[in-house]
């Protein structure tokens, strides 16, 4: 499940920069200890409007909440338009075990 929700994660960055002018930089934290596994995906790129996520017909960013929530962890989103985006979520070690 982690690797999934990585994989889509920096698909949605490649995906929804692909007219962004500039270099993209992207940024992934993965750190694990006995109790958690936390996951990060930052980036420069256009951003957007969190509010509007629900409304949208794309459904990367919501089947990895439902995953995540599944196994007992969260999902935070930190986004805005013109100023990249924050992605990241902690699930519990043992539900990936």
């Amino acid at each position: 499940m982690v690797f999934r929700a990585v994989q889509e994660m920096l698909r949605n960055v490649s995906i929804h920069n692909q007219d962004h002018p500039g270099k993209l930089r992207v940024d992934l934290q993965l750190n694990i200890d006995e109790s958690s596994i936390r996951v990060s995906v930052n980036d420069n790129g256009k951003g957007f409007d969190v509010e509007q996520l629900e409304q949208s017909s794309g459904f990367g960013l919501k089947l990895i909440r439902e995953r995540v929530e599944m196994l007992g962890g969260t999902l935070e989103i930190d986004s805005a338009v013109g100023q990249g985006s924050r992605v990241g979520f902690q699930v519990p070690a043992e539900s990936v075990s």
